[in-house]
């Protein structure tokens, strides 16, 4: 009778307390702090917590901010502004057995929003994916940064009771269809050609692209940088590309079957940037 009684006691202490071993086996995530570009580091500060707090409400990971993988690791502070993209970095991060990081950046292009995150790999230290979202307003920016995270994860975006209700209401963090025409120049296929930088370097070029119905574009440029934006108008689409060195922000512009890139690129593993043009033309 008593090992009866002791079996259900055990019984009723399983379910009520669940075994803690399933929150150690999540996989660690770190977030790094974002950037701010052209708008308040206060908001990027503010809207790093909600990342951070949006991925802990998923249940999938064990959340590290900044200053949490800074305690841990012992790094100053001075080490932390650095970043974490280089190779080196990942895989300090990887031994700490967190598995994945994100970092991202927060800025403004004329009247609109940009958000970009993107999510690395620590155990092969390379980056993963990344994801762009847009807003035409500040009081967009924190629907945005929930639906980007929720793309870079994978998860799927649901829209809230609000917009169920407005079906004539684009998706928080997603501007409206731009109305197609038919003199506006397609992106989507592939384009070959040549690239020059301010730094007298250069070389053979590529850009893979897809389009979707909303104007918003997604690919792959020189066939390692994975690149997202929006189509501006019937010739023109800005795109940004992260890699573990270096955030790209591009301008591109289209004639019939070429196109001409002009870009940006931000050196994260070092201080400074440099600016480049591409000629590509339809293949």
């Amino acid at each position: 009778m008593k090992k009866v009684s002791l079996l259900v006691l055990l019984i009723i202490i399983f379910i009520i307390f669940p075994s803690s071993s399933s929150a150690k086996d999540l996989p660690r995530i770190a977030v790094w702090d974002l950037t701010s570009g052209d708008i308040k580091a206060a908001y990027a500060q503010d809207l790093t917590l909600i990342l951070v707090s949006e991925i802990s409400k998923l249940g999938s990971y064990e959340v590290y901010s900044q200053e949490n993988v800074r305690t841990l690791a012992g790094w100053t502070e001075e080490r932390m502004k650095l970043g974490c993209t280089s190779t080196q970095c990942l895989t300090a991060l990887g031994q700490m057995d967190i598995a994945k990081l994100i970092s991202g950046r927060i800025g403004k292009i004329g009247d609109r929003y940009a958000i970009s995150l993107n999510l690395f790999d620590t155990q092969n230290a390379r980056s993963e994916k990344s994801v762009s979202e847009f807003c035409g307003s500040e009081n967009e920016l924190i629907e945005a940064v929930q639906t980007a995270v929720r793309k870079l994860l994978g998860v799927e975006v649901v829209p809230s009771k609000v917009e169920e209700k407005a079906p004539g209401k684009a998706a928080a963090g997603v501007l409206p269809p731009l109305p197609a025409r038919p003199d506006w120049v397609p992106f989507a296929g592939q384009w070959y050609g040549r690239w020059s930088n301010n730094l007298g370097e250069s070389g053979d070029d590529s850009l893979v692209l897809k389009e979707d119905q909303n104007g918003n574009i997604s690919g792959v440029w020189t066939d390692e940088v994975s690149v997202s934006g929006r189509r501006i108008n019937g010739n023109t689409i800005e795109l940004q590309g992260w890699t573990a060195t270096r955030f790209y922000r591009m301008t591109v512009t289209a004639t019939g079957n070429e196109i001409t890139m002009q870009y940006t690129a931000t050196r994260l593993n070092s201080s400074g940037s440099y600016r480049g043009t591409a000629r590509l033309f339809r293949r």
